[in-house]
């Protein structure tokens, strides 16, 4: 593209000259002001890439115009200055104010050419200069925020907190204004939106919702990145309408989700140096997600049952005290409840273990089935099961246990072995005041076990009334 060029001089002859006599034969793109008021209107409207002003003119000299183009923001663009009055004074004035050539008039054709030339190569390589500054300091902001970001996320164990970081951190090094974590779901392959942020946002927000973001799904599916660019004629729907750069989350060979940028209120293109330091962050945050959730599998498993799902007796107990201290605290009612499956001894010996194991995995989803949200229910041991019922007077304990008696026995369970009758007894005691911990509560609910058991199993007893 041809350089544009402004010429503003009051006289129409040297204007002409100029134009059609030096600058339009050599290829240049040619505008003209006759004074410099409209000089200056007309270079804020085409921004030009060279002006040429006489020194004296209506409105605005040589040198005050430049000076006028430095205040409306074009103080590199450059400015030849013609004048019939050459002296010391005025070259002075003219270098303090910037101009990049003073030529004395009459002016020869190649010297002005020479000096347009000169003056185009000087501004084109401070821009390549400035440009490459920039660019150099933004690869450095990369780097930092790579390097702080791949320290922090990889020894973080929380993936609500990993999530919201890395955000933030990819949109840091590409520039975007908005973007969106998504990941897939473990046990649905179901791609969702976990962590989010868009231009109006304060912060990055964590969220759990199905993606609709079609984009995300085909990174996902083909595990390479995309560099979207917005359709002419629209977007359509689940389709970005703005520049977005989606980054696919692997750890190994298995797929973890997509890291998306977007660019919304610049609508500046993404380009392929933005691809390299998301990459490097996407390997980050495979890592930091990977740990997160194998941590967070470790915990769970150290805390609950492996056949059914439920607290082992070991974080029961824990929560029974914490429980306890709560209720004391605040003198609200607490009440417990032990469960055993009836002769289950006999259904192992009879069935075989695996058959057993199915009955216990039934019968904890079925109180976990007929708990409320506030209760707490693990298994104690073998076929025993404990609940912790908080705000729950014996009376309401009694009327939950007899509702979980009654949907045990109501129906058989399925088993390797066919269909198998099961019925269940069960103890419940409440924390009175002569209650001094959570033990002792749970103990008593044992006791009262005891003697649904020899009143004749299928029925819930209270402690210290008869079953």
């Amino acid at each position: 593209m041809p350089a544009k060029i402004l010429i503003v001089d009051d006289s129409r002859q040297m204007r002409d000259f100029f134009a059609d006599s030096v600058l339009r034969p050599a290829g240049y793109e040619v505008v003209l002001a006759n004074d410099g008021l409209t000089g200056l209107r007309k270079a804020k409207e085409i921004n030009p890439d060279l002006v040429i002003a006489d020194l004296q003119m209506p409105g605005l000299t040589g040198i005050e115009l430049k000076k006028e183009l430095v205040k409306a923001g074009m103080k590199t663009t450059p400015l030849i200055l013609v004048t019939a009055e050459g002296s010391e004074d005025i070259a002075s004035q003219a270098t303090l104010a910037g101009v990049a050539s003073y030529l004395p008039k009459p002016v020869d054709i190649d010297v002005m050419l020479a000096a347009v030339e000169q003056a185009l190569t000087i501004e084109r390589l401070r821009r390549e200069a400035a440009e490459a500054t920039a660019a150099l300091e933004l690869r450095v902001r990369q780097l930092e925020v790579l390097q702080t970001m791949g320290r922090d996320l990889t020894a973080s164990l929380d993936l609500t907190s990993v999530l919201p970081r890395l955000l933030q951190a990819a949109m840091t090094v590409t520039g975007a204004d908005s973007g969106s974590l998504f990941l897939l779901d473990e046990p649905g392959a179901i791609l969702c939106r976990r962590a989010a942020r868009d231009p109006a946002d304060m912060a990055v927000r964590v969220v759990e919702e199905a993606s609709t973001d079609r984009v995300a799904e085909y990174v996902v599916r083909t595990g390479k990145p995309r560099l979207h660019q917005p359709r002419p004629t629209g977007s359509l729907q689940g389709i970005p309408s703005n520049p977005a750069l989606y980054m696919p989350l692997r750890q190994r060979e298995q797929m973890l989700g997509v890291l998306a940028v977007e660019r919304r209120l610049q609508n500046r293109m993404f380009a392929e140096s933005d691809v390299g330091p998301l990459f490097i962050l996407a390997d980050y945050a495979a890592i930091a997600i990977a740990n997160a959730r194998l941590f967070a599998a470790v915990q769970l498993a150290s805390i609950t049952d492996g056949l059914t799902g439920l607290f082992n007796r070991r974080h029961v107990m824990l929560l029974a005290e914490r429980e306890f201290h709560r209720t004391r605290r605040f003198n609200r009612p607490l009440s417990a409840i032990m469960l055993d499956i009836d002769h289950f001894k006999r259904v192992n010996d009879t069935h075989g273990h695996a058959a057993g194991d199915q009955v216990i995995a039934e019968i904890a989803r079925r109180i976990s089935a007929g708990v409320r949200n506030i209760d707490v229910a693990g298994r104690y041991g073998g076929e025993e099961f404990v609940l912790l019922l908080p705000e729950t007077a014996l009376a309401g304990s009694g009327m939950l246990g007899n509702r979980l008696r009654q949907a045990i026995a109501a129906t058989p369970v399925a088993t390797v072995a066919g269909p198998l009758p099961i019925t269940a007894s069960l103890g419940v005691a409440t924390a009175e005041p002569d209650v001094p911990d959570a033990a002792t509560l749970i103990a008593r609910a044992d006791s009262a076990l005891y003697n649904a058991k020899e009143a004749g199993r299928n029925r819930i007893a209270a402690y210290g009334l008869p079953a």
